[in-house]
């Protein structure tokens, strides 16, 4: 009984969360997001171009100078294609994703609770809570890029000379911590934005809704992790796409993952806000 009311809020938020597809501030936000990333990924695809070639070379060079070099020749450019686009996507987005997040989650909880006009932040206000979202944005994203880097060195003797372990830690393991982080934290980056709090009081407050509706808020994760998961595990056999097939079909999923990141995003910010409009 209680997963069949986990299930069944779920549902109810995403339904929601759908009859907020009119609204067009958040598809700005949601379009400015991806154009902003797009830019990232295409410089980086086309950094041949006089427009991309002296950012993109200076930036390789002074990120991994070692594989730098590999990085400008094909097919290596598309080996190396997810590898420099992933950390000069997950810089940029440190800047500006939280804030952006921040403001559809905003949008989101006011046309719940049929808010007036808030009022005007000040230039430190403002910061401040530019501050805030990054650090919530990060809270998420870090974890899982820790989690990504580090567990597979730690766990290399255990997995070392057994396929069968090798897939369980790729395809089970990996994406379940994914999910369980997630889960945790789904409010907290939202919770900081609608109510202009620090990042340390709304992880707590995410635990607080975690530990209330689990099943929920693992059932929210699940969906909104699925597809980018999948991406991520195609991408990681790069050195196979470029043997079987083109190469450029490594930009094609990393483009790919952009387009399905707005939907992520949307019912990510639109599920969280009406969960936390349901307490107003």
């Amino acid at each position: 009984m209680y997963v069949l009311t986990g299930i069944n809020k779920f549902v109810g938020l995403f339904l929601d969360s759908m009859r907020m597809m009119g609204r067009g501030r958040i598809w700005f936000l949601l379009l400015l997001n991806f154009l902003i990333n797009l830019l990232v990924l295409y410089s980086h695809y086309r950094f041949q171009s006089p427009v991309f070639y002296g950012v993109i070379h200076a930036w390789t060079n002074l990120f991994d100078p070692g594989h730098a070099v590999a990085f400008t020749h094909y097919p290596g450019h598309m080996l190396l294609l997810p590898y420099f686009n992933g950390w000069a996507k997950f810089f940029v987005s440190t800047v500006i994703e939280g804030a952006i997040l921040g403001g559809i989650a905003v949008t989101f909880f006011d046309a719940w609770i049929d808010a007036g006009k808030r009022a005007r932040h000040t230039i430190g206000s403002a910061l401040w809570l530019w501050l805030q979202l990054t650090l919530g944005w990060l809270l998420i994203n870090g974890l899982i890029l820790l989690v990504n880097v580090q567990l597979p060195s730690l766990m290399q003797g255990f997995l070392y000379g057994s396929p069968n372990r090798m897939r369980a830690f790729k395809f089970l393991m990996l994406p379940g911590i994914y999910i369980i982080i997630t889960a945790l934290f789904y409010f907290a980056l939202p919770y900081a934005a609608i109510h202009r709090t620090n990042i340390f009081r709304a992880a707590g407050h995410s635990l607080k809704l975690f530990f209330s509706r689990p099943i929920t808020c693992l059932f929210l994760a699940v969906f909104i992790l699925a597809v980018p998961v999948l991406i991520s595990i195609a991408l990681g056999e790069q050195d196979s796409i470029i043997e079987k097939f083109r190469p450029e079909l490594v930009y094609w999923l990393l483009l790919l993952g952009l387009i399905t990141d707005i939907f992520v995003n949307f019912f990510w910010m639109g599920t969280a806000a009406r969960v936390l409009a349901e307490e107003e």
